[in-house]
């Protein structure tokens, strides 16, 4: 007691040293995903892995043209079909149709009613090369937009309310022609083009988190060719689903997958699930689309 007394500031230091605080780096738009590490021999090679801090401030600006494009063309879409509970719409076009733009939307209040869609791609008969089922639990807050690819001829779009009729959907269906010079609809194949892509194999999961801050996410989904089966979920707080979405592809090259899903307030992630085998792994891209 002597001792502490006649040198206090030598007992201060040596029993109660506290550090400086460490630096931190930003915090990325999402966190670095969870799941399968990268394989061997798969055919897709090695992926890039810039830091997530890094790579934040270039994945808005990395793909700024298509998304300008992609917003101009969702903008420009044919007045919506209501598509009551119950019923299939369907539209065809022509065989120089490059790719189709969805965008589905509810009505009501407290967020619009429940948004819950199967859209197939159709290509002659009996060929369904690629099939989503959608469910979201407020189609007007958050309402889903998607990009398919129509390569081949005679392509339709099938799009089914498999909600009562109590909640009609309203759809816009456009299409961006071979050419791109007259047509109003479009969105440059760079929409397609992956910032920080990860290799999911099957039957593994990836989640990737995001701040208040990002408004948008955009998900892109792609094989070496083999098929694609995969469910996308958007999660709001502790394993709450607001909108999970289905998906198959014949050929995850030809036929990426692609949706950008509006994510308001915060505590937003993105999970995705290969629901594959482990002989069909496919590349995913997950990343900010838009900020507030």
């Amino acid at each position: 007691l002597a001792l502490c007394a006649l040198q206090p500031n030598v007992w201060m230091v040596t029993a109660f040293f506290i550090q400086a605080p460490k630096a931190q780096l930003s915090v990325a738009l999402h966190s670095t995903p969870s799941g399968a590490g990268y394989g061997t021999g798969t055919g897709f090679g090695t992926p890039p892995g810039p830091s997530r801090d890094q790579s934040s401030n270039m994945q808005l600006a990395s793909n700024m043209e298509a998304n300008i494009r992609f917003a101009k063309s969702m903008a420009a879409l044919p007045p919506p079909v209501t598509v009551q509970g119950g019923a299939l719409q369907t539209w065809s076009f022509p065989a120089e149709t490059e790719r189709v733009l969805v965008s589905m939307i509810t009505e009501g209040d407290y967020g619009g009613n429940p948004l819950n869609a199967n859209v197939k791609l159709c290509q002659g008969p009996d060929n369904t090369p690629q099939e989503m089922n959608i469910y979201g639990g407020k189609g007007k807050l958050r309402p889903v937009k998607l990009v398919i690819e129509t390569p081949g001829d005679g392509s339709s779009v099938f799009i089914r309310n498999q909600s009562p009729l109590t909640f009609p959907i309203f759809a816009s269906v456009g299409a961006q022609m071979m050419d791109d010079t007259s047509a109003i609809v479009s969105v440059p194949a760079s929409i397609y083009d992956m910032s920080t892509r990860q290799l999911i194999q099957g039957n593994s999961v990836r989640t990737y988190e995001f701040e208040p801050a990002v408004s948008k996410v955009k998900c892109v989904l792609k094989t070496d060719g083999r098929p694609l089966n995969a469910q996308v979920e958007l999660i709001q707080g502790p394993n709450a689903g607001k909108i999970t979405i289905d998906v198959y592809t014949e050929d995850g090259l030809e036929r990426p997958f692609v949706t950008v899903m509006e994510t308001p307030g915060s505590g937003n992630s993105v999970r995705v699930i290969n629901t594959g085998t482990q002989e069909f792994p496919i590349i995913a891209c997950v990343e900010a689309y838009e900020m507030s």
